[in-house]
């Protein structure tokens, strides 16, 4: 006869599974020979042992999820369709490291024409500059002539009022150029995005990805994991939480390799 519970313990303490095995003797009269009256024939002969008491493993079988370490799901965050898938399941990958590129001809174009912008806002300030340093010389010249009476208040305001304008022509240009800056590296990063790359060390898993499958923020890609530590989430009753216990042996056996199931041993870390 067989016991089956759920753990592996072989301390004696409430809970555990005692079971007294006693032997049935029966009195028969052994030493005659069956041949006398009295004895049945048909009887069969039985065997005495000694009664033992004790604790019995227990073993149960559970369905669990196996998680890796520091384990995450990649998403993209370009949309567009994939032009290129530089990795594969069971793939060794390092932080960084490119994983695929989504098509991104058209985030190019703009990268350009953003490039285009930023020159000429640098050119608008240049010019902007000159004519500010143009006024400037000009109003210190009206000032010392005005100084000596030499040139009318009225083209000395006129003049001041000139640099104050071309100042702010600077500013304006200085403005525009950081605009044009501002756009130009969003579009660079963008553009970046459009090659996805992995966040950590680990191996690749679950790739869904394919070249022209067309994806958005919401495409799940791959799941990338350390596979040398990994973690299994099985669901317990109340019955359970009573003998299973932080530090009891486990075996996982996930799949199986030429035939044969691939167990792996482990200990219970967690009970929440």
């Amino acid at each position: 006869m067989r016991f089956l519970a759920s753990t592996s313990s072989s301390r004696t303490r409430p809970g555990h599974l005692f079971i007294a095995v006693l032997g049935l003797l029966a009195l028969t009269a052994c030493s005659q020979p069956p041949e006398r009256a009295g004895a049945d024939p048909s009887s069969p002969p039985v065997e005495a042992v000694q009664t033992r008491i004790g604790s019995l493993p227990l073993v149960a079988r559970l369905s669990g999820t196996i998680r890796a370490d520091n384990q995450v799901v990649i998403y993209p965050e370009f949309a567009g369709p994939i032009a290129e898938v530089m990795v594969d399941n069971g793939d060794n990958v390092t932080t960084g490291q490119p994983l695929l590129r989504i098509k991104d001809d058209q985030v190019r174009e703009q990268v350009r024409q953003a490039e285009a912008g930023h020159r000429i806002s640098q050119a608008r300030l240049r010019q902007a500059q000159a004519k500010l340093a143009e006024a400037e010389a000009q109003a210190r010249r009206s000032a010392e002539l005005n100084a000596r009476n030499l040139v009318s208040d009225l083209e000395y305001e006129t003049l001041a009022a000139q640099r104050e304008s071309a100042a702010a022509d600077v500013e304006l240009a200085e403005a525009q150029l950081e605009q044009a800056s501002a756009n130009l590296a969003e579009r660079r990063d963008l553009l970046a995005r459009a090659i996805v790359r992995a966040p950590v060390d680990g191996v690749i898993g679950a790739r869904t990805a394919e070249v022209g499958m067309q994806v958005s923020p919401n495409s799940r890609l791959f799941t990338l994991g350390d596979l040398r530590n990994l973690h299994v989430a099985v669901n317990l009753t109340d019955a359970m939480i009573s003998y299973i216990e932080v530090g009891q042996p486990v075996q996982v056996v996930a799949g199986e390799v030429v035939g044969e199931p691939l167990a792996l041993t482990g200990i219970v870390t967690r009970i929440s």
